[in-house]
């Protein structure tokens, strides 16, 4: 199913997914549609960490330590929170736990995958010249 979902995001994928953070209520069905694969895959990730650690194949803290890493950065901005809210609202097949999990995360921290975004522009300026054939410092 996932396989299938990443066929669905194209090529196009990154630009889609900076238009929902950009311009989300503009999105055509099409790209609503590259939007649904997009996070639908990351979902399925959390899920199945978090059943890999209620088998006892990982440990109990890593699925929340996913959630709490990423889950801002996918859902964190108005069109993840509402992609979030309504495949898990009023009813899902998720884990409760994941879900009160996820929420929790994302109610904390309000337009976090923005916020990430907009520190990077604001620590560009800081960060000292590099030239194109140059070696990075090790």
């Amino acid at each position: 199913m996932v396989e299938t979902e990443r066929v669905m995001l194209g090529e196009n994928a990154a630009a889609v997914w900076a238009k929902s953070l950009q311009s989300p209520h503009d999105l055509s069905l099409e790209e609503r549609r590259i939007m649904d694969a997009y996070l639908y895959i990351f979902a399925e990730h959390l899920r199945s960490i978090y059943l890999l650690a209620q088998e006892g194949l990982v440990e109990n803290t890593k699925w929340q330590t996913r959630v709490a890493i990423d889950a801002g950065y996918f859902f964190g901005n108005p069109y993840g929170k509402a992609w979030w809210r309504n495949f898990t609202e009023p009813t899902t097949t998720y884990p409760q736990d994941l879900v009160r999990v996820i929420n929790e995360e994302l109610y904390d921290n309000d337009e976090s995958t923005i916020k990430y975004f907009d520190g990077l522009l604001k620590a560009l300026p800081e960060m000292p010249d590099v030239e194109p054939d140059s070696k990075l410092p090790q």
